[in-house]
């Protein structure tokens, strides 16, 4: 069977096909928003409204909207207050609530008492301290930076002081602290230190206190013309690359936090990665990356890639990617470590990291099930035996010996190298079929399945599976020969597949030319393949839809 250039007819069945899976989508998606809203609305307002939760747990929709209604129209306006009442009630308001705190800080009893003693003097005090702290700040300063010097000096380098109020009331007047108050409160002895684990900490703390942020690095450097294809763009592969050294330094770092043994993050996956938009020679690119969930033996990473012109100053993104990693012992490479917790600003948000967990969990072990076959390396007088615009005309294999400049500290190749290799392998298969320019236009989820030992022969093979009107599709899969332990044989150890976009002289999109299919598989694989575009299209036209 061999399909030709898309008819009228044919693009718009497809487009009509595409709406119908769009419609449901983006209907369900707009239902949960509101369902979402509304019962995050009743579970603000109930209490508000002196309602229990358990017996108002199957409210109507719309007696959530007319009891939020009714609450708002019966809040009184607040009356206008001189600018002294309001910093004299938002003055002792913040000691009284400091003192309330002062029995579970920590201090022992003679330090509770030093402070309890200030607090009730401030109270009684007839002008709060702070009111007029503009004229005392300049002859105060200095005297509270020495008065601070000297507790760190007395309680080490690591000594922490952290003094944080809940936040006020709504319609209370917001009172802050300044030097001359500070000033006070350590013109007396300073108190004696508690805590735990060799961290002495001084804490005023709320139940209302946030979280620490969660563990973020960045990286920059500047695009040099070794990193550019022959086009002039950065080879993606090197942005790939990027992108994991930043996911393997984070994550790496956050799991040789705890106590134990010493380990490495070794990539396990990697999901859809869009690339947005180009990045050229002499740009400066800004890799950032954050662990935003972990699992008892993963880490999840988000990474987002920033290009900087520095002659013009305009930046803009290129690259957004989740990664995921599992830390290998240095002690024993088939021990994997437990990952230290985060902790995360609300349960939602872990809720949501574990469903992302679970999913790309289930689409890892069904794509090792699914790909079990070896590619065989194709020699290039077979190839010149293909007619054009078939699979094995254009199909591609790589033979890459792995060496230690490739592999991290347990001697296993970075998931960098092996995604620069795969990008490039996938780029001869989309030159050879469409013979124009080409750009990396998105990659699927990239599993990694097994590890690739120093030493190890990989063949990254590459062959077209789909082609729509201006992008195709490539599946490439690695496998590795350990020479060393040739009695282990071959095994699959990574699959993904990458989107690619044909490009005319000035730069810009340009038809594809159609796929020709020889026989049942190629034509099953380029029906999976039409699936996944649809898929993904109807996925980006759903979040355009939201951003808006």
């Amino acid at each position: 069977m061999t399909p030709h250039a898309p008819s009228t007819v044919a693009m718009r069945k497809e487009a009509l096909e595409l709406r119908k899976t769009l419609k449901p989508l983006v209907e369900k998606r707009r239902r949960a928003r509101i369902n979402d809203s509304l019962h995050q609305l009743k579970t603000l307002i109930l209490p508000l409204v002196g309602k229990e939760k358990c017996r108002y747990s199957k409210l109507e929709k719309a007696d959530i909207l007319e009891m939020t209604v009714r609450f708002l129209t019966d809040i009184p306006a607040t009356p206008t207050k001189d600018s002294t009442d309001s910093y004299r009630e938002g003055y002792k308001a913040c000691l009284q609530r400091v003192s309330a705190l002062l029995p579970h800080t920590g201090l022992n009893r003679e330090a509770g008492l030093r402070v309890n003693e200030f607090m009730q003097r401030a109270m009684l005090s007839t002008r709060p301290a702070c009111q007029h702290c503009c004229g005392h700040s300049a002859s105060i300063a200095p005297q509270t930076q020495q008065r601070l010097r000297d507790l760190q000096a007395a309680n080490g380098p690591r000594s922490e002081i952290r003094a944080s109020v809940s936040a006020p009331v709504s319609g209370a007047p917001v009172w802050r602290p300044c030097q001359a108050s500070l000033a006070a409160a350590l013109s007396s002895p300073s108190p004696s230190w508690s805590g735990t684990g060799g961290r002495h900490e001084l804490s005023m703390m709320s139940a209302a206190t946030s979280p620490p942020t969660s563990p973020s690095i960045q990286i920059c450097r500047i695009m040099r013309p070794d990193d550019a294809n022959i086009v002039g763009n950065v080879h993606g592969g090197t942005i790939l690359k990027m992108i994991e050294e930043a996911g393997c330094i984070i994550g790496t770092r956050h799991c040789n936090t705890q106590t134990g043994d010493r380990c490495v993050a070794a990539l396990a996956r990697v999901e859809r990665i869009d690339f947005l938009h180009p990045m050229f020679i002499g740009e400066v690119s800004h890799v950032s990356a954050e662990i935003t969930y972990t699992s008892k033996h993963s880490v999840e990473v988000q990474v987002n890639v920033l290009s900087e012109n520095i002659l013009t100053g305009s930046k803009k993104v290129t690259n957004k990617a989740t990664l995921w990693y599992v830390p290998l012992s240095l002690e024993n490479v088939d021990k994997i470590i437990e990952v230290p917790p985060v902790e995360y600003l609300s349960p939602d948000q872990e809720e949501l990291g574990k469903k992302r967990y679970e999913a790309q969990k289930f689409e890892r072990m069904e794509t090792k099930e699914r790909n079990g076959e070896i590619i065989p390396p194709v020699s290039l007088p077979e190839r010149h035996t293909k007619e054009p615009y078939t699979v094995g005309f254009s199909q591609s294999s790589l033979i890459h010996l792995i060496g230690p400049s490739d592999c991290t500290l347990l001697g296993f190749v970075h998931g960098g190298v092996t995604m620069k290799l795969m990008d490039e392998v996938a780029g001869i298969v989309a030159v050879r079929h469409c013979k124009t320019s080409i750009v990396t236009a998105s990659v699927d989820a990239i599993n990694f399945h097994r590890k690739i030992k120093k030493g190890c022969v990989i063949t990254v093979s590459g062959r077209m599976t789909f082609t729509s009107n201006k992008s195709m599709e490539i599946e490439v899969v690695v496998d590795a020969d350990p020479l060393t332990e040739a009695e282990n044989g071959k095994y699959r150890a990574v699959t993904a597949f990458f989107t690619y976009i044909s490009l005319d002289k000035e730069n810009k999109p340009m038809p594809v030319p159609p796929l020709k299919l020889e026989g049942e598989e190629e034509q099953k694989r380029f029906e999976e393949g039409k699936a996944r575009y649809l898929q993904n299209k109807a996925k980006r036209l759903v979040d355009k839809e939201q951003k808006q």
